[in-house]
């Protein structure tokens, strides 16, 4: 199978899923009329995430586990460390290096593998005292979300095209949408991340976490 009908194929299903998913919750809960009053906030995801984390840090005690689905990590990596530093236990949902559409994308899977190589290296600098697990998933990222215990969410998405033979992404750019557990559309979005959470987490059943530390505070399922 050539890498447009992969393409094809993934987007016929995951992506309408998720878009009839969130179309419908749009429709039901009339969302353009709740923004007006301000019970969402839409921003720059890296403003969002930036928010959220620094409210983590200012009380790490008060919550028990932040939750990252990324295709990489790789922009995340910095606040995954400090959450560590902090005594805060993080998992890290990471696109699989080895799924067909990324075999000629080199930068791609340079960029997932360097992950836990990078912060290994932090780990070893200044030591962790927060658990992670990096849990490798092979659907195609398609949610880019941020999850603070059952408090607070951002949620965005990625985007793909062919460019040269070579898939090119985007996420971080994107807008992204931060809802908190007092906004009415907190049900139904966390919903959304957690039935995506539970269908990663299947793909990995039976597979046991292997620690790639000395501390033995960081693991890797895939």
């Amino acid at each position: 199978m050539d890498l447009d009908s992969i393409i094809a194929n993934i987007f016929s299903g995951v992506a309408v899923a998720v878009i009839g998913f969130i179309g419908g919750f749009i429709y039901k809960s009339k969302l353009f009329q709740r923004l007006s009053r301000r019970s969402l906030r839409i921003d720059e995801q890296e403003s969002l995430y930036e928010m959220l984390i620094e409210e983590v840090l200012r009380n790490p005690t008060d919550f028990k586990e932040i939750v990252f689905i990324q295709h990489s990590g790789h922009i995340v990596t910095p606040d995954i460390c400090r959450l560590l530093y902090n005594n805060v236990n993080v998992v890290l949902y990471q696109q699989d290096p080895h799924i067909a559409m990324l075999a000629n994308s080199p930068m791609l899977i340079d960029r997932i593998t360097h992950v836990p190589d990078n912060i290994l290296i932090q780990e070893q600098a200044k030591r962790f005292n927060g658990r992670l697990v990096i849990r490798r998933f092979k659907a195609t990222a398609c949610l880019r979300a941020l999850m603070v215990d059952n408090k607070a969410i951002v949620v965005s998405w990625y985007l793909y095209r062919l460019e040269n033979g070579n898939v090119k992404m985007c996420g971080s750019e994107n807008m992204g949408v931060l809802v908190r557990q007092n906004a009415p559309e907190f049900e139904p979005l966390s919903g959304m991340v957690k039935h995506v959470r539970t269908a990663l987490d299947a793909e990995q059943h039976g597979c046991n976490e292997k620690s790639f530390s000395n501390s033995n505070n960081i693991f890797l399922v895939e």
